[in-house]
């Protein structure tokens, strides 16, 4: 890899102690009606808008379009940067060109910490549309 052993062991040992630090605060309101349950988001992430969970959980919609689900998440590695946790993932991609993108890519996750036994929203998206271009990457604890 180019590096030296001294570094490489530095490398490894920083992946190891991984640790999470509140950087902000996402303010938002929780509501559900006979559609499903809505996450509103106010003040510094409200360009995210209204996400609505239908009340199957096989679609999430917002103003980036619909995600699918794709996926259930089962990671058992406890030093992973959220540690062990269960949930599903929802995917929404409008990227046909990953070398010039111009579109959204963004995951939505639900889940549970099994340490905490505590609910987790895990949201990435990446807007790459002109003149929007926007990338927010956070974790929600419930």
């Amino acid at each position: 890899m180019g590096i030296t052993l001294e570094e490489y062991n530095r490398l490894i040992k920083s992946i190891a102690e991984n640790k999470l630090y509140k950087i902000d605060n996402v303010n938002f309101k929780l509501t559900s009606d006979s559609n499903g349950y809505y996450i509103e988001f106010i003040g510094t992430y409200d360009v995210l808008g209204k996400i609505l969970i239908n009340k199957d959980y096989n679609i999430i919609s917002s103003v980036y379009g619909e995600y699918i689900k794709d996926g259930n998440i089962n990671n058992k590695d406890a030093k992973s940067l959220i540690g062990v946790w269960t949930g599903y993932s929802w995917l929404c991609n409008t990227i046909d060109d990953v070398k010039n993108p111009k579109g959204i890519y963004s995951k939505i996750m639900l889940g549970r910490l099994k340490e905490y036994n505590k609910r987790i929203i895990r949201i990435d998206t990446k807007c790459f549309i002109p003149g929007n271009e926007h990338k927010y990457d956070f974790i929600i604890f419930l």
